[in-house]
């Protein structure tokens, strides 16, 4: 993680009251899983879609908004990618849903997995 770009834009995520600090905590430890389990370092220039949109779902789960539907065909599409789907299972779903004691909606799922896909397989999607 690029300690400066990606931890100033979730400060500046944090201090204009779009996420909790404990958001922007899980955020950054995501970020260390992603940057594990992909062998690269997430920076503001290839990562800073991933990081606010994954700062501002978890805020959402966090306090109980509502998530929009994804399409059928958009979830058939990041589904092609099992590693990444099941990391975001595995990672978001399951260890930050059970933190923020909320469950994350497979539409959530799914943009985050398309996130995750352009991030870490830039020809991807």
């Amino acid at each position: 993680m690029s300690p400066l770009s990606l931890e100033m834009r979730l400060r500046l995520l944090q201090e204009s009251g779009q996420i909790s600090p404990e958001v922007a905590e899980l955020t950054r430890w995501i970020l260390k899983r992603v940057e594990e389990r992909y062998d690269m370092t997430v920076t503001e220039e290839n990562g800073a879609m991933f990081t606010t949109h994954l700062a501002v779902a978890l805020e959402r789960l966090r306090s109980g908004q509502a998530i929009d539907e994804m399409v059928s065909e958009g979830l058939a599409e990041v589904k092609a990618y099992p590693e990444e789907w099941a990391f975001v299972n595995e990672v978001v779903a399951g260890e930050a849903g059970r933190r923020l004691g909320a469950r994350v909606p497979e539409a959530e799922v799914g943009y985050l997995t398309a996130h995750l896909i352009t991030l870490v397989r830039p020809d991807g999607l």
